[in-house]
C-alpha cells in the first residue's frame, strides 16, 4: 500500500513537470470528501466515499485533482445444503486531470471533462458451510491484489459560497474491476 502512495505522488510530479514550464500554478487550493454509489462489473451496486483535493493548474487547463475512493460489498450466495458470503473491498488512489469547459472560476455551474491514472487496492473474501447431514464442511479464504487502472469522468461543479463547491459527476474505471461511479460531493476552498 505504501509503495502505491508513493507510486501516486510520483504520478502527479510527472504530470506536473510539463505544467511547470507552461506556467502552472500548483498549491493546495481546496479539500472535501464525495459519497458515491457504485456499481461495479458483475457485483451489485454499493455505495462508495472518498476524499479528494484541489491542487491547482497544471497548464493548458488542466487542474489537478487527486482523490482516495473506497467501496466494499458482501453478497450472500448458497446452493442446496451450502450457504456463504462474498465480501469485496475496494481502495482507489487516483491521479485525475480536470479541464473546464467555461474555466473552473467563473462563479456559476461550470461542466468538466476527465480522466486520470489509478492505483487499485482490491481484496476479496470468502467463506461458506456444507450441512448434507451426513457431511458438514466449511471454508474461508481471502485474496487481495494491486493493479493500475484508468479513470473516465465528466460532472459540474457549483458554487454554495466563496469557501464551498459542491459538484456531481459520473466517473468510470477500468481495472481489475470495472465499475461506474455516480459521486456528489463538497470541496472546502482554501485559496492556495
Amino acid at each position: 500500500m505504501f509503495r502505491g502512495m508513493l507510486a501516486v505522488v510520483g504520478l502527479m510530479a510527472v504530470l506536473a513537470l510539463p505544467g511547470l514550464a507552461l506556467g502552472a500554478d500548483i498549491g493546495l487550493y481546496g479539500v472535501g470528501g464525495q459519497v458515491s454509489y457504485v456499481s461495479p462489473e458483475d457485483i451489485d451496486g454499493t455505495f462508495g466515499l472518498g476524499v479528494q483535493a484541489d491542487m491547482g493548474e497544471i497548464g493548458g487547463g488542466f487542474m489537478l485533482y487527486p482523490s482516495v475512493t473506497f467501496w466494499s460489498k458482501s453478497e450472500d450466495y448458497g446452493v442446496t445444503g451450502c450457504s456463504g458470503e462474498w465480501t469485496w473491498t475496494v481502495i482507489s488512489l487516483n491521479a485525475d486531470t480536470k479541464y473546464y469547459f467555461m474555466g473552473d472560476d467563473s462563479g456559476s455551474v461550470a461542466p468538466y471533462a476527465g480522466g486520470g491514472l489509478a492505483i487499485i487496492y482490491a481484496m476479496s473474501s470468502w467463506d461458506y458451510e456444507c450441512d448434507y447431514g451426513w457431511y458438514e464442511d466449511s471454508y474461508d479464504d481471502s485474496d487481495s491484489d494491486t493493479d493500475f487502472g484508468f479513470n473516465l469522468f465528466g460532472g459540474i461543479d457549483f458554487p454554495f459560497s466563496d469557501s464551498m463547491t459542491g459538484f456531481g459527476e459520473v466517473r468510470y474505471t477500468v481495472g481489475d474491476i470495472d465499475a461506474l461511479r455516480l459521486t456528489g460531493g463538497v470541496t472546502f476552498n482554501l485559496g492556495g
